[in-house]
């Protein structure tokens, strides 16, 4: 399947969206089971899925790679740039949850299928950084931390990356299908 020009338009118009959101949006984030929620996070989660609902499942894949280099690149860095492993490892999660609208985008029930799917995929794409970063990232790049960093890295995969998800899922689950009526209508 290829791209038409709508969906290159409408795919690089969330890029452009996930740039301002990731650069200017100065909403605090939630607090949950004493972990901190980033509403950024939650936003990106939300175009990640509406984008390949919409798009498609390349549009998708661009959105997971692209988002995480814009915020490597916005935030100078920041934490990854001393840990660069963990960003393909946001990518791999990415693109499992891009997989997971993927496969129910224009099933027969799609819309009653949208939050058990897109549930599974979020917990998949948890359970695959979680393992990635404690199986692969800390070992690897343990003699090179700190104990402060290692400390962060791990509590940044603990809980919060899954609530993270998990609210994106919930807040594509409201948008997609009225938004899913108006694009239908508009053909």
């Amino acid at each position: 399947m290829k791209l038409n020009t709508k969906q290159i338009v409408v795919t690089v118009l969330l890029l452009a969206l996930s740039f301002l959101i990731i650069r200017f949006l100065k909403i605090p984030g939630l607090e949950v089971a004493g972990y901190r929620i980033s509403a950024k996070d939650i936003l990106i989660n939300l175009i990640l899925i509406l984008g390949t609902l919409y798009c498609g499942i390349f549009g998708g894949i661009i959105l997971s790679i692209m988002a995480p280099i814009i915020s490597f690149v916005i935030s100078n860095g920041g934490f990854i740039a001393s840990v660069p492993a963990i960003l393909p490892c946001i990518m791999v999660g990415n693109i499992i949850l891009v997989l997971s609208a993927w496969f129910i985008r224009g099933k027969k029930n799609e819309l009653n299928l949208l939050p058990l799917v897109l549930s599974v995929g979020a917990v998949c794409k948890y359970l695959c950084m979680r393992l990635l970063v404690i199986s692969w990232i800390i070992p690897t790049w343990k003699s090179s931390m700190t104990k402060i960093q290692v400390n962060t890295v791990q509590n940044m995969f603990h809980i919060a990356p899954l609530f993270t998800t998990l609210f994106g899922v919930f807040l594509a689950c409201v948008i997609w299908p009225p938004l899913k009526l108006v694009v239908k209508n508009s053909k």
